[in-house]
């Protein structure tokens, strides 16, 4: 079965931004084939609020998706990598912040 991309002839993805207010797992999950096909440096916001409205955890959920297929997630202004330990101090409470996943390694 061809891929949605294959379909309209996308041959390079560099970069996504994803700002889905709250869906951005979704995005990602349902990006997953082409992460592994291009390796895009991805930018998407998180807040800790509606991960816990949406009964999503940040290190099971979004770093379990992610890191197997090789990415590293950073604070877009810091450069910190964040990590499941890190993410409640680094997002402000009832704030969000953009977050920047690189791929380091290759998809397994």
């Amino acid at each position: 079965m061809q891929t949605f991309y294959e379909s309209i002839n996308i041959d390079r993805l560099d970069f996504i931004k994803i700002d889905t207010d709250g869906n951005e797992l979704s995005v990602l999950r349902g990006a997953k084939e082409a992460l592994c096909a291009f390796h895009p440096v991805i930018v998407f916001e998180i807040t800790t609020y509606l991960l816990d409205e949406n009964q999503q955890s940040f290190s099971e959920d979004f770093l379990d998706l992610l890191t197997p297929i090789g990415y590293r997630v950073f604070d877009s202004v810091s450069g910190r990598q964040v990590t499941g330990e890190n993410i409640r101090q680094i997002v402000p409470p009832e704030g969000s912040i953009d977050l920047v996943a690189v791929q380091t390694d290759s998809c397994d």
